[in-house]
């Protein structure tokens, strides 16, 4: 509850920020994936996307975009008021292994000789997309979060130096 109330507070410079935040880690991060694609088109090669999901390429960017989340909601831990962290971090770490064990059993499956014939490819295809759409909207969410609460830590702390400052000028003499 307190979660969603604070999602209400995010102003639309803390969306657009994070917004960035994750055009640029989608943009940067995924370079070896379409950087690959670009370089096989130049040599003219065809290389499926599908490929790419099925070698589980698709879930190390979604295990590396939940780091990112992960690091926004658990940092200052002692100091920092993220609403609903606990729920938050589980449900990110709970992602960070989903992807893990799906990147171990594709890697798996595709190196046994003869092929794995009880796994289903386009299942896994599907729960590999989702997981990274998921970790596109998680990233986005606490990066928005965090940048609204980093705000409003400024502004409270330009409030209380404003206060002091009021403070130490009506102490010399020049209040009115």
């Amino acid at each position: 509850m307190t979660f969603f109330r604070t999602l209400r507070i995010v102003n639309r410079t803390d969306w657009s920020t994070a917004t960035w935040l994750v055009v640029f880690s989608l943009f940067l991060g995924t370079i070896p994936m379409w950087g690959g694609f670009l370089l096989a088109r130049l040599l003219s090669h065809n290389v499926p996307v599908v490929q790419v999901i099925d070698d589980g390429q698709l879930v190390i960017y979604s295990a590396a975009l939940l780091s990112t989340g992960l690091y926004f909601v658990g940092k200052d831990f002692k100091s920092s008021a993220f609403p609903g962290r606990l729920g938050f971090l589980l449900i990110l770490g709970i992602l960070i292994a989903v992807a893990t064990l799906l990147f171990s059993g594709i890697t798996i499956a595709s190196t046994v000789t003869g092929g794995v014939d009880w796994i289903d490819w386009v299942i896994l295809r599907y729960f590999s997309i989702a997981v990274f759409f998921v970790s596109i909207i998680l990233v986005f969410v606490s990066s928005a979060v965090n940048e609204s609460l980093r705000s409003l830590d400024i502004r409270t702390e330009q409030r209380k130096e404003m206060s002091t400052l009021e403070e130490r000028f009506d102490k010399l003499g020049g209040g009115v």
